[in-house]
């Protein structure tokens, strides 16, 4: 009797432990939405995340820093990005600019061993590419505890890869793509899938990528998180959403890249390595109105050394930031201090360099601790009701829904949005209340 009963408070124990496991990862654990943490959109912060993918070259160094060094939010929080470096050192890696990267406030993750695609592969191999790649980084003295992160070589993905970082330890992945016309989690432009947990699964639309990844709301990877690649639109929404599957890939590929006119025409997105020169800047731009007017997803500049290299698309890179840094609650911050923010979210209005960890080496959260309250100079301020506005101007086109619009465009929304201030239509607070373009489009009373 004695034996039976040690047994079973043995046994209840056990329970109990696995029940305060469960519950620490689901207080930990953001399910996938389009819902910001705070209302409205505005008292959230809007991150800006930089990435490059591959090796950490010469080049890869004087271009980034070129783009960060100097530049700030209106809070003083110093701009920062993310390497998904390769593991190998015969495709240029320099360790030292690694670490010096490192140190001064970027984020160094894994991007395997090898750079091969893991899709379909035996999952011994898939976690010995993965582990192999983050002991290499460290042998360039980054610490393994700093990483954290991991991006499939080609977008490529599958089960044994989430799998994988789960057995290994790591923070999240960034492979998944992400649909954003409709046709996934996000809705639009303007209402993108924030960043999620994979404790309940994957909620997102692997099929509409023609098969390159998979994915199952089945999965299930406690306090593994997914930060979607999101497929980013030319300057002007496209009106008509329903695209080959196959067509949404290659558009990452720098070998690939197709003028911004010709993907208008095509109706293709961009999943990296945004437009041409002058052309990235009003895709980035478009893009970032779109998420600062709306939900506040994060948007990504997820990026390769041969797009940085090419003709003026840096300069359209440095003309955007500068661009969205003057405007109040926007960071340009790493993927770490992104997650960070996720899982204790502070308001932008309390939100501090120290509580997210700016310049902190390796790209770390902060102190995550809110700070005094400051004006909320982003939410428009009240005014005197407008006087009645003519109704929507019916010579002008019409907008796709969420799309681009007002006397910048000469576009109009469809019948009941709204056309905001910012200038894309819709049926929020924030576009049916001050700054509505009236003339533009009237929400319906």
């Amino acid at each position: 009797m004695q034996r039976f009963s040690s047994r079973l408070h043995a046994g209840l124990c056990a329970v109990v432990l696995l029940q305060v496991a469960a519950a620490a990862a689901q207080a930990g654990s953001t399910k996938a939405s389009v819902t910001p943490p705070f209302s409205p959109n505005s008292a959230n912060p809007q991150f800006i995340l930089l990435t490059n993918d591959d090796s950490v070259t010469q080049g890869v160094y004087n271009a980034l820093t070129s783009v960060t060094t100097g530049r700030k939010s209106l809070t003083g929080c110093a701009a920062a990005a993310t390497l998904f470096a390769v593991g190998r050192r015969d495709w240029g890696q320099d360790c030292a600019l690694v670490k010096k990267l490192y140190n001064a406030g970027y984020e160094v993750a894994d991007h395997t061993q090898n750079h091969i695609s893991l899709r379909g592969l035996p999952y011994a191999q898939v976690e010995k590419e993965i582990s192999e790649g983050r002991r290499s980084l460290a042998a360039c003295g980054i610490p393994a505890a700093d990483l954290v992160g991991f991006r499939g070589p080609l977008l490529e993905t599958d089960v044994n890869t989430r799998k994988a970082l789960s057995t290994l330890g790591f923070l999240y992945d960034s492979t998944l793509l992400e649909e954003t016309s409709g046709n996934s989690v996000s809705r639009s432009l303007s209402q993108r899938v924030y960043p999620f947990s994979m404790d309940n699964g994957v909620p997102l639309n692997c099929r509409w990528f023609g098969g390159i990844q998979t994915c199952s709301t089945s999965e299930r990877w406690p306090g593994l998180y997914e930060i979607p690649v999101w497929n980013l639109w030319p300057d002007k929404t496209p009106s008509f959403m329903l695209l080959a599957p196959t067509l949404l890939y290659v558009s990452f590929l720098s070998f690939l890249q197709i003028p911004v006119w010709n993907l208008w025409l095509n109706k293709t997105p961009y999943s990296m390595d945004y437009g041409t020169g002058s052309n990235a800047y009003a895709l980035l731009k478009a893009n970032f109105d779109a998420a600062y007017a709306g939900n506040r997803a994060p948007l990504p500049i997820f990026v390769h050394e041969p797009w940085l290299q090419e003709g003026s698309n840096l300069a359209g890179l440095k003309q955007f930031v500068d661009y969205a840094l003057k405007k109040p609650d926007v960071y340009l911050v790493t993927m770490r201090q992104l997650i960070g923010w996720m899982k204790n979210p502070i308001p932008a209005n309390r939100l501090t360099p120290e509580g997210l960890g700016c310049g902190k080496p390796g790209g770390a959260y902060g102190t995550g601790k809110p700070g005094a309250v400051r004006a909320q100079s982003s939410t428009p301020s009240s005014s005197p009701k407008p006087s009645p506005s003519p109704s929507p101007k019916p010579s002008l086109p019409v907008a796709a829904p969420g799309g681009a619009c007002g006397p910048a465009v000469g576009a109009r929304c469809p019948i009941n949005q709204c056309c905001s201030q910012y200038g894309y239509c819709g049926i929020t607070a924030q576009h049916c209340g001050a700054g509505c373009q009236k003339t533009y489009g009237q929400c319906n009373k």
